[in-house]
């Protein structure tokens, strides 16, 4: 009898945890609301880079952030704080970042409620950030 009851409260405990996980991981619309947040670097994916190179990588984009913002700016975080303005491109999924170096475009490849995954311009890396507010 205890048997049962462990299996019982076992299934109910993994349940839980997979459906609040799949809460977390679920895609949500892609648009201007949703995108708004300060999203902190957290990790990348690069296929074509060694163990050692993510490492390094993953290093120097330590402290790295975006805050998007719902009044159309803008901050980016490396270095130095940098303020602009940014557009979404619905049909392309691109976050278009101006400020004073220039225009960078964010391909967005993924976006949950607690997370958004980044490409820049034209490059194969996808860097992940976890939402900040």
């Amino acid at each position: 009898m205890k048997k049962v009851a462990f299996i019982i409260f076992l299934t109910f405990g993994v349940n839980h945890i997979v459906n609040a996980q799949a809460k977390t991981n679920t895609q949500i619309e892609i648009n201007e609301k949703n995108i708004c947040n300060k999203w902190i670097f957290k990790d990348i994916i690069n296929k074509k880079l060694s163990k050692k190179e993510v490492e390094e990588n993953k290093s120097l984009l330590e402290g790295v952030y975006i805050e998007i913002k719902l009044d159309k700016t803008c901050t980016t975080s490396f270095v130095f704080d940098l303020e602009g303005t940014w557009s979404l491109d619905l049909s392309k999924k691109i976050i278009t970042i101006t400020d004073r170096r220039g225009t960078v475009n964010w391909k967005i490849h993924s976006l949950t409620k607690n997370e958004i995954q980044l490409s820049r311009n034209d490059a194969e890396q996808i860097i992940i950030f976890k939402a900040g507010n």
